[in-house]
């Protein structure tokens, strides 16, 4: 009986340990490559494993079209993936992101709800035509000029010291 719990241990740690996350997009999985995070190769995936250490992602300007993976880079603390092709982009998934700038890029919206430790979000010169920040209590810094933007309630964010809403 104590073989059978060690195997079925050592099994239990080599499935966890193998488990992939999708990364659809070519350029976003090589740009994981380039960096050293994405240790699997130019496959369509990402081992867990790679991405829970990364606490900033720098993808500026790489032509990335789709953040699909995101998700599991849940240490992320700063993404930068301005001027890429993104029209979506889902970091929900990431509650201890403090930093975020998806500037440059075709944004029409963007779930920030989850995102509660936000300091810091740049997404000017997109096509917001909405975004709801209520309950982003530590934000200090918003820059979402060059949008599509009638309004903007801030009365939720007690620390804002610095709003961009202008042309970009």
């Amino acid at each position: 009986m104590k073989c059978n719990c060690l195997l079925m241990l050592m099994l239990l740690g080599t499935f966890l340990s193998a488990q992939t996350t999708l990364v659809p997009d070519q350029a976003f999985e090589q740009a994981l490559i380039n960096a050293g995070i994405d240790n699997n190769g130019l496959n369509g995936n990402i081992l867990n494993t790679d991405a829970l250490p990364v606490t900033s992602l720098h993808l500026e300007a790489l032509g990335i079209s789709d953040l699909t993976g995101i998700e599991v880079f849940i240490n992320l603390d700063s993404l930068f993936a301005s001027g890429n092709n993104l029209a979506t982009a889902d970091v929900s998934a990431i509650s201890q992101l403090h930093y975020l700038d998806l500037s440059f890029n075709q944004i029409a919206g963007i779930d920030l709800s989850q995102n509660t430790m936000l300091v810091n979000i740049i997404l000017g010169g997109n096509a917001l035509n909405t975004i709801d920040i209520s309950n982003l209590n530590l934000l200090e810094h918003l820059n979402i000029g060059g949008n599509l933007l009638t309004s903007i309630d801030v009365i939720h964010n007690p620390l804002l010291k610095n709003l961009s809403v202008g042309e970009f």
